[in-house]
């Protein structure tokens, strides 16, 4: 079974960590999986303005010493011109594998939370158990944003 192992990292950070199929949907079984074939993408998410001119850069690791070199794949991804290219709705400009990761990127950064829920059920990239607890993490935020919003208008009411 092929597979691919996604760290998605924020200014080299990484903030989420996907096992998916070559379909891109998320797997369930991990016994099934050959860590010998599997590949390993970083897709780095660049919220800085000091970095290249191109929307997506892709590299391998070039360090010759490394047993995994060529299953790791790095892409780089300027969040600011992803942003303007998916609110231009560019799209036959970019191949299908990169148009899904510039509209990945607008879900997860610039997506309302209800929407990035709504695209994760649609895509599957996480198992149904991950999805649920956004699911209810999403529920307590919004509790917890009514909650300050009526404390914030019984201060303000008082002023």
């Amino acid at each position: 079974m092929k597979s691919y192992y996604i760290f998605v990292c924020l200014d080299s950070v990484p903030i989420i960590e996907l096992l998916v199929n070559s379909k891109y949907k998320a797997i369930k079984k991990f016994e099934k999986i050959d860590w010998q074939q599997t590949k390993y993408i970083i897709l780095d998410f660049k919220s800085s303005e000091k970095i290249n001119d191109q929307i997506i850069e892709k590299g391998c690791v070039k360090y010759q010493q490394k047993i995994l070199t060529k299953q790791i794949l790095y892409i780089k991804i300027n969040l600011k011109k992803a942003h303007e290219t998916i609110s231009k709705n560019k799209k036959s400009q970019w191949k299908p594998k990169e148009w899904n990761l510039l509209y990945f990127a607008e879900k997860v950064f610039f997506g309302e939370p209800l929407e990035f829920i709504e695209y994760l059920k649609k895509t599957k990239i996480f198992k149904e158990k991950d999805i649920i607890k956004f699911e209810a993490s999403l529920k307590n935020l919004q509790k917890e944003k009514e909650f300050l919003e009526s404390w914030n208008k019984v201060i303000n009411t008082k002023k």
